[in-house]
């Protein structure tokens, strides 16, 4: 998907995420799985790591990172 869908979520998260990536094909660091229902776009899965500011320490994120108590 050519189109950043999920920008809007992570620019209104307190702090700036920093994913890593661990190979070009998926730069952004993250992927996001959707399903078309009823003619309206759902995110279903979520996973990706977020990086320290020296992105020598990750953690894997899913779901719950994006959207707490949801």
């Amino acid at each position: 998907m050519i189109a950043k869908p999920l920008l809007p979520c992570l620019n209104s998260l307190n702090n700036k995420v920093n994913f890593q990536f661990e190979t070009t094909a998926c730069w952004r660091g993250y992927i996001g799985t959707w399903e078309l229902k009823n003619n309206n776009l759902f995110l279903i899965e979520f996973s990706g790591n977020i990086c320290d500011s020296t992105c020598e320490i990750s953690s894997p994120v899913g779901l719950d990172y994006l959207f707490p108590n949801k």
